[in-house]
């Protein structure tokens, strides 16, 4: 399974986060998904994104700034459906929680310095 790192910034801390996520490439955008393994609340980062804080990803050495998104309806359904054959827990996931997880696609707008520790 492909892994990106993303760099948000905490909504609470002001302080960098970086983590690494499943991603998918789509349309020329890079899609996470903001599963928690299934839990009943959404993932920190994702909660992050939405506090409106910079977004960055890196995939292998090249890291950009992103713009972001949430697809809906049957974009959504398809989108989730591709994810699913990248990574089949997915589903599990999906199944064992009552909310609806979300999907971020992403698209680079500035390349950047890659990440530090």
């Amino acid at each position: 399974t492909t892994c990106l790192l993303l760099r948000t910034t905490g909504r609470k801390t002001g302080h960098a986060r970086i983590l690494p996520l499943i991603y998918g490439d789509t349309g020329g955008e890079v899609v996470i998904v903001a599963s928690k393994g299934g839990a009943d609340i959404h993932p920190a980062w994702y909660l992050n994104m939405q506090g409106g804080g910079e977004v960055a990803f890196q995939i292998g050495g090249q890291a950009f700034e992103c713009s972001w998104r949430e697809p809906d309806g049957t974009e959504h359904d398809e989108v989730w459906a591709f994810m699913e054959k990248l990574y089949p827990p997915y589903k599990v996931y999906r199944a064992g929680t009552k909310r609806k997880i979300p999907l971020i696609m992403m698209k680079a707008t500035k390349a950047i310095d890659s990440f530090k520790a």
